[in-house]
């Protein structure tokens, strides 16, 4: 979808993103969608749940993991050091 919107083909779009903002499509989406829940967590009182599934994660695990990967916490200890 990116590379259509852009009217490239998708090897063209994966090679422009690693070589300019030095990371690939999936990495690019992913930081994107934690960036997003990062930003519900914040700003909403939604259950980790609800969010994990808002931003697209397969289940609360995932979303976890990959929350606590990017961030060094979890949902739970992010939403509690930043105040609303």
């Amino acid at each position: 979808d990116l590379a259509t919107q852009f009217d490239m083909t998708p090897q063209y779009t994966a090679t422009f993103l690693k070589n300019t903002a030095g990371e690939t499509v999936l990495e690019y989406l992913a930081k994107i969608r934690l960036n997003k829940a990062a930003d519900y967590i914040l700003y909403s009182d939604e259950t980790p749940f609800y969010i994990a599934a808002a931003t697209g994660f397969p289940n609360l695990n995932a979303f976890i993991k990959a929350f606590s990967g990017r961030f060094q916490m979890t949902p739970d200890q992010w939403r509690q050091i930043h105040p609303k």
